[in-house]
């Protein structure tokens, strides 16, 4: 018995199916690139700071604290980023000033700037801060909505 069946089309359907795949990889490569590059330039920008700084998501992990962070609280990275800010140094950080700015301020006033906190830290004693504080907007919705 001899069965003939034309293949042509779903070759060519293979084909291009293979092209486009390829295709979606080269632009996942060459995004994936630009990202880590910026990714890189505001991690560059965040250590230039003069200032203490810390990246906050939505829910208030640390994702990122800067090098005068650290050494101004004498904390390391390891104790501080993938950590919840109110947690920090012991609940060093779960001070109720700092909630309200954090929770009821800054989500209905955004930026807060000058907002003054005074805390005792254990190892560092009394500190009077001025925090600024800012919400980040991505195509008309705030990150941590």
């Amino acid at each position: 018995i001899g069965v003939q069946n034309d293949i042509t089309s779903r070759k060519k359907a293979e084909h291009e199916l293979r092209e486009e795949k390829n295709n979606v990889e080269i632009k996942i490569q060459q995004r994936t690139k630009e990202l880590q590059e910026k990714e890189s330039f505001l991690s560059s920008m965040i250590e230039t700071v003069r200032e203490s700084l810390l990246v906050l998501d939505g829910n208030y992990i640390v994702l990122s604290a800067n090098k005068h962070f650290l050494t101004s609280f004498h904390v390391s990275s390891e104790e501080t980023v993938g950590k919840l800010l109110f947690d920090l140094g012991n609940k060093q950080w779960d001070i109720p000033s700092l909630k309200e700015l954090l929770t009821h301020i800054l989500p209905t006033s955004n930026p807060v700037i000058d907002y003054e906190v005074e805390h005792v830290f254990p190892h560092i004693g009394r500190k009077v801060m001025l925090l600024n504080a800012y919400r980040i907007e991505f195509e008309g919705q705030y990150k941590d909505r």
